[in-house]
């Protein structure tokens, strides 16, 4: 238990600060009732960890900043072992003596520790001393009480015809308004009035204030006896002025009471014991050594004036009580000096403390801690959206965001709710406060990111406060606009709504916001005044009924027309338009039009581009409201290329082609090569369409189709007309790319189609996934542009490996371009006019005397999967990869050097649990797992000669199935086992290293510690299950609001809640079968 108890302080700062539990969490953990038979030591051990320590708060964790300081030191926790060893009860001298006595002078140690006056002390002959109580709220109530059993004894020597009733009716008792409210518990326990002292502006009870509730309390009849003033007040940690009160206390016969319960301790250091300058007024002094001395709970020190004050209203002596040496005045009986009889040995820690850790050991504690502090409340004054409440005098810090109360009971509970830190909260003045009070034995700076923490928290009061403030001071600042003033007042009125509905002010303040901002929103939309109002500017108008902006008007676009056109991708198509042009295209018609006008983007000085080749385009160009009369610098088109401003054409040549080469070039341009904009907004790619005619066949004047397949409408310019011209409307356009040869009437029917239906696909913009899929194989492959790349060479064949998707115009679609398109293996139809098929892929030297047909297939089964892997990259399996180094890279390296007994196997087998890195050893695709033994068999009778090498490398996690064929072949059996605790370390390490985390080592090592047992995927999939953390902690944070930087960083706790989700995906049966199979199959170590 020793052991358990040093280990627990040693390591409290890795856990949780506050238990995650709800009410009634431990009923359902242990029995209804007691065990009937005894239970060993063991078991009851083993429940601490399972059913208490979920439950506790951890008072001494260095993130605890709750309340005050519970005092916490070994010396102590020894000394509280040894007063329960020895369980003495000390009521008395007679009951214990050294409980008694040593008692005594810790009283008279601790009172010249802090300065008090002689006269408290209890020396050898003096009047006062002091005792232990178990807390200052019950020296609070000693105190009271026999201040009113005095009190009522004096009145009744002066009015004998007073009764105890009549006079306690009268008693009132006084004390600040920001007094701990065990003062008001102890005038309801003494059955007295109690009336609260109004403090000034720095919260900080005066003289004056008491001298006027004094003088009206005695005008009424009352009887004024009691007055506590507090040292250090539990919410803020102010100073009562001692020098004022004490005076007017014993002018008046009040008794003064001095409540030091938390700021007592600090006047052992000299720089704080002004604080205490009129002390000398009281009747009666006490503070918590178990505050803040390292003393552990319960020890609180009081100290009277006349112990006899305190004996006279508890002395009580039946027979059972009564020894020898009560009357002799050389002992104290305690039992008179409190409430409670029994007592304990408390004086032993009090002892055990100032001993072992001195007075100057005790005082740098106390100073770190209000370092500490004053840290604290600098980082809050680098933050201008939070204040401070009051003045930080000694360990406690009071702050609050700028706002209403609802945002900072949000913030509080937005930083209570991650369980990293502990605060709770005070009112001061009716504002809702946070107290950042520095508790801890163990807190250092080291400590202070968790403090640093609660202002990058990124809670959604934070972000719409300070959206808030800034749309306030627009509106107020006079400089705005009536549309800035609109849009500040629109967007008010939606941080009301949010913060209505996240409960974050009530329903009440909402609606009266709500109504606030609506009659100022809806006065200046309403208002026909040019100044101040909107209705008289349209524009304004429908900007304002438009849905929010995701941009700003200052905004300007980083793309000209100089940068995008020497983008990679724009120059590819440039070039790859001149291309088309020299080997398809004889001078003809086209005509390039600009259009500078700025796009409904906003963006400045981006032209668009509209592209005209027929009658239909021509008028769509006309209609333009700007022309430019050459493209030149765009297309490279040459000078005779223009546009009238008039809209009306140039004037055209043709040039005669074959209908079959036209219909083709015009359907691959039309399907292959329809492109959105590259700037501007949808609408001109609708109009204009932007289609390839103008990328691939702007360098010459060129019509892509003779005069015959011209429509009669092609000469009424004036009309808007579809250019296709079948008569046949319900027909569509074939999307599809058939090889190019004579079209038949039914073909050309079918290929120009309804003019409607066709227009409706373009302009709309959408693709299928076949034509999807066709852009992207030309993109790909663009070494020679093609008419129709698809084959269907061995389309109904099965592949090696898993089947091919189906391409949109064949059987089958290889992933790379094929030289040739017909079924019979022919060549396809070619634009007319254009050199030699060129191969579409390159082909090694020793492959000439195949047949081209294998190559292009075998070709087509060869798939690249995923990036790149180093082998940093895979954690652990340190002997796997030397071994993979050995027989791969370095008989590569040195082929002199690996022959004949050296040389590498042909074979290698990658066996173990999934997730452990084999694939990433592998470098194939997870389809590739699968061993073919048929391949394996041709595999055995391959040459391997030093210039060409054939090495097999198999990844499996079910190596059991494996033929013997197979597993003979794959001399190399290589276990990967799970990762060990170095390489579960590497990974979390690694992935981390990329992400914004504050991860100690110790915390590593612990997330380490718990994930024994998880594979290389399982801490991945753990490091991405805790990564999600900082974004679940957000909760109802519009996610639209929040930049990366307000993310919070990962920390352990969000590891720790990962590990409640994140389970190992191997079992112990399925590790022992791996093993038992290395045993007899592998080639491990």
């Amino acid at each position: 238990m020793v052991d358990y108890i040093a280990d627990y302080i040693e390591t409290i700062h890795k856990r949780p600060v506050y238990p995650d539990v709800e009410p009634g969490y431990l009923r359902c953990l242990i029995p209804e009732s007691a065990p009937q038979e005894p239970e060993s030591f063991e078991d009851v051990f083993k429940d601490i960890e399972r059913i208490i320590m979920p439950g506790v708060t951890h008072w001494n964790s260095p993130y605890f900043f709750a309340y005050f300081p519970v005092a916490h030191s070994f010396p102590a926790l020894l000394a509280d072992i040894l007063s329960g060893g020895i369980g003495c009860m000390g009521f008395s001298w007679a009951a214990s003596p050294a409980c008694t006595e040593l008692e005594t002078v810790m009283l008279d140690w601790l009172g010249k520790m802090i300065n008090l006056p002689e006269e408290f002390l209890a020396g050898r002959d003096g009047e006062g001393g002091g005792v232990i109580q178990g807390s200052a709220s019950e020296a609070t109530l000693v105190s009271l009480l026999a201040a009113r059993t005095k009190t009522v004894r004096c009145f009744q020597l002066e009015n004998p015809e007073l009764t105890e009733s009549d006079i306690m009716g009268r008693l009132v008792a006084y004390a600040s308004d920001m007094a701990h409210c065990s003062v008001e518990r102890a005038a309801l326990i003494g059955g007295v009035k109690m009336k609260n002292i109004p403090s000034d502006d720095k919260f900080i009870a005066r003289g004056s204030a008491l001298q006027k509730a004094l003088d009206e309390d005695k005008a009424a009849g009352l009887i004024p006896f009691f007055f506590c003033a507090t040292l250090g007040t539990t919410a803020c940690c102010s100073f009562d002025k001692l020098l004022e009160l004490g005076p007017i206390c014993n002018k008046e016969n009040l008794w003064l009471h001095i409540d030091a319960a938390y700021a007592g301790s600090s006047f052992i250091c000299p720089e704080f014991r002004y604080l205490l300058n009129g002390v000398e007024y009281a009747n009666s002094f006490n503070f918590n050594p178990h505050k803040w001395l390292l003393i552990n709970f319960d020890c609180s020190a009081m100290w009277v004036k006349k112990r006899s004050d305190l004996i006279g209203a508890f002395k009580l002596d039946p027979l059972y009580l009564q020894h020898n040496h009560q009357e002799s005045g050389l002992i104290t009986d305690y039992r008179h000096w409190q409430i409670p009889l029994g007592r304990r040995f408390r004086s032993l820690k009090m002892w055990f403390v100032l001993r072992m850790y001195g007075v100057k050991g005790l005082q740098e504690h106390i100073r770190q801690h209000v370092k500490l502090s004053h840290e604290f409340e600098k980082l809050v004054l680098q933050d201008e959206r939070f204040e401070i409440c009051s003045e930080v005098i000694l360990g406690l810090v009071c702050f609050r965001l700028k706002g209403s109360n609802e945002l900072n009971e949000e913030l509080l509970k937005n930083i209570n709710d991650t369980k990293k830190i502990h605060l709770v909260p005070c009112q001061l003045r009716k504002k809702f406060v946070l107290r950042f009070a520095i508790c801890s034995r163990t807190v250092e700076s080291n400590h202070c990111p968790p403090c640093q923490w609660i202002m990058e928290t990124p809670d959604p009061t934070a972000v719409h406060l300070s959206e808030w403030q800034k749309n306030y001071f627009a509106i107020t600042s006079g400089t705005c606009t009536p549309g800035q003033k609109a849009d500040g007042y629109r967007a008010q009125i939606l941080r009301i709504q949010y913060a209505w509905a996240n409960s974050e002010i009530s329903q009440v303040c909402a609606a009266n916001l709500f109504k606030k901002y609506a009659e100022k929103y809806s006065a200046i939309i309403d208002s026909d005044n040019g100044e101040t109002g909107l209705n008289n500017y349209a524009e304004n108008i429908l900007t304002l009924a438009r849905s929010q902006q995701n941009d700003s008007d200052k905004w300007h676009s980083a793309l000209t027309t100089s940068n995008v056109f020497e983008l990679k991708s724009v120059q590819k198509m440039m070039q790859a338009g001149k291309k088309f042009q020299s080997s398809l295209m004889a001078p003809a018609d086209a005509m390039v039009v600009v259009d500078k006008e700025v796009s409904a983007s906003g963006t400045p000085g981006l032209p668009k581009l509209t592209v005209c080749s027929n009658a239909r385009e021509t008028d769509l160009c006309a209609s333009s409201s700007k022309f430019i009369s050459q493209g030149a610098d765009i297309l490279e088109c040459p000078p005779s290329l223009k546009c009238l401003q008039s809209g009306m054409p140039s004037a055209t040549s043709t040039t005669d082609m074959p209908s079959t080469s036209s219909a083709c070039v015009n359907h691959l341009l039309d399907t292959g090569f329809r492109a959105t904009p590259l700037f501007g907004n949808k609408e001109a790619a609708s109009s204009s369409s932007l289609k390839a005619q103008g990328h691939f066949g702007g360098g010459q004047n060129s019509s892509f189709f003779n005069q015959s397949s011209l429509p009669a409408e092609f000469g009424k310019l004036g009309k808007r007309k579809a250019f296709y011209s079948s008569s046949d409307a319900s027909s569509s356009m074939s999307s599809s790319l058939a090889p190019c040869k004579p079209t038949s009437n039914t073909e050309a029917k079918n290929f120009h189609g309804s003019g409607n239906k066709n227009e409706e696909s373009n302009v709309t913009g959408f693709k299928t996934a076949k034509e999807q899929l066709w852009e992207d194989q030309q993109k790909k492959y663009q070494s020679k542009p093609q008419c129709a790349p698809v084959s269907s060479y061995g389309g109904l064949k099965k592949s090696l490996g898993a089947r091919r998707s189906r391409g949109p115009f064949g059987k089958f679609v290889p992933p790379v371009p094929k030289q040739d398109g017909s079924e019979k293996g022919g060549t396809q139809g070619r634009p007319y006019g254009s050199g030699p098929i060129e191969p579409s892929f390159l082909v090694d030297e020793r492959l000439k005397n195949i047949e081209p047909k294998m190559i292009e297939l075998i070709m087509n089964e060869i798939m690249d999967h995923g990036p790149p892997v180093n082998w940093d990259d895979i954690a652990g399996v340190e002997f796997a990869k030397a071994t993979i180094k050995e027989i791969v890279v370095w008989p590569v390296l040195r082929p002199d050097i690996f022959t004949g007994l050296r040389g590498p196997p042909k074979g290698i087998l990658l066996f173990g649990p999934p997730g452990t890195g084999k694939t990433l050893i592998d470098g194939e695709h997870e389809s590739s797992r699968r061993i073919k033994t048929e391949f394996l068999v041709q595999l055995d009778g391959a040459a391997t000669s030093s210039e060409d090498r054939i090495l097999v490398v198999g990844a499996t996690n079910r190596p059991q199935e494996i033929d013997e064929a197979a597993r003979r072949r794959l001399v190399k059996r290589l276990y990967i086992p799970l990762p060990e605790a170095s390489a579960r370390k590497q990974i979390v390490t690694c992935l981390m290293s990329k992400e914004h985390c504050s991860l100690s080592e110790a915390e590593i090592e612990l997330i380490v510690k718990k994930s024994d047992g998880f594979s290389g995927a399982d801490m991945t999939q753990l490091c991405q299950e805790a990564s999600l953390g900082p974004i679940r902690s957000l909760q109802s944070m519009d996610i639209a609001t929040i930049t990366p930087e307000q993310v919070r960083p990962i920390v352990f706790l969000d590891f720790d809640s990962a590990f409640k989700t994140v389970r190992p995906s191997v079992s112990s049966k399925d590790l022992e079968l791996y093993e038992n199979w290395n045993q007899t199959f592998g080639c491990g170590r």
